[in-house]
């Protein structure tokens, strides 16, 4: 879907506003700290240039969904580590990484640096309270435990006739239930012939 859209109406709309909402709460995690790792060190192959996209890509996409008048203050940490990246001169490091790092540390280097990326108050953002209107997932049924026959035994639960068919003969004794009977009178489950129609099922299946 278009990240820079919200979520439009509809039956995904639910599963798209808990992505956006996953996405904005990585301010809260390990995420920037992450980044800021591979931006001051060489990690991996092109890992600086990777984590700064990334980041480029997550700070835009916050200030254009989830801040007031598109203004999103960074910490003095971050803003320092941009600057240094763009005059890094190692041969790791390409002329666009430089010239990306630079943009990012111009543009929002223009207010005043934060503590706490926290405290940029984004999901107070007025023009999208409806992005975190999501229905939380309906809990999941909880089966009914069966009712029991006289003795008590789970599974063992009672039917509204007696039970005659091959199948359900094998089937009582598979649960251990001889009082397999109705509560109208009928006959119990004849054990021996049940057993006698699972053993021939056995042999059939051999």
């Amino acid at each position: 879907f278009d990240w820079w859209k919200p979520p439009k109406p509809g039956p995904t709309q639910a599963e798209h506003t808990q992505v956006h909402r996953a996405l904005l709460l990585l301010h809260g995690s390990e995420f920037m700290k992450n980044c800021l790792r591979n931006l001051n060190e060489e990690t991996f192959p092109e890992g600086s240039s990777l984590c700064l996209g990334i980041l480029a890509f997550w700070m835009s996409y916050v200030r254009h969904f989830w801040t007031k008048d598109g203004v999103l203050r960074l910490s003095q940490e971050l803003l320092n580590t941009l600057k240094t990246h763009a005059g890094r001169m190692c041969t790791h490091i390409t002329a666009e990484e430089r010239e990306l790092a630079q943009t990012l540390y111009d543009d929002f280097s223009r207010w005043p640096p934060l503590e706490e990326f926290g405290a940029n108050a984004l999901e107070e953002a007025p023009q999208n309270k409806g992005m975190g209107t999501a229905e939380p997932d309906p809990e999941p049924a909880v089966a009914e435990p069966p009712e029991t026959d006289g003795g008590g035994k789970p599974g063992c639960a009672r039917q509204d006739r007696a039970a005659t068919t091959p199948a359900e003969l094998v089937g009582a004794v598979a649960r251990g239930c001889p009082q397999a009977a109705t509560a109208n009178g009928a006959q119990p489950v004849d054990l021996a012939r049940a057993e006698q129609l699972k053993k021939a099922g056995n042999e059939q299946f051999k």
